[in-house]
């Protein structure tokens, strides 16, 4: 995968946690991601298949980053 398709699906990522806050699991679709992130619903579909497929990838980006934080401050983990 290119640095650009990355990019563009981490800013997918990104912009859905955004677009969550402001309106809720409930309301949430991908014509609202798309909006927020300024690109058309097909791209959106370039890169997942369906809303579900976001929202994992929101998930497992959230458990990389606190595992990678685990693994750098492993004190932490006597505070958890």
């Amino acid at each position: 995968m290119g640095i650009a398709l990355l990019r563009r699906r981490e800013g997918i990522i990104i912009y859905t946690v955004e677009t969550l806050n402001e309106v809720g699991l409930q309301n949430l679709s991908t014509k609202l991601i798309a909006k927020c992130e300024g690109v058309s619903e097909g791209t959106l579909f370039r890169h997942f298949k369906n809303k579900t497929e976001i929202m994992i990838a929101v998930i497992d980006h959230f458990v990389s980053a606190y595992a990678e934080y685990y693994e750098n401050y492993p004190a932490i983990t006597s505070v958890v």
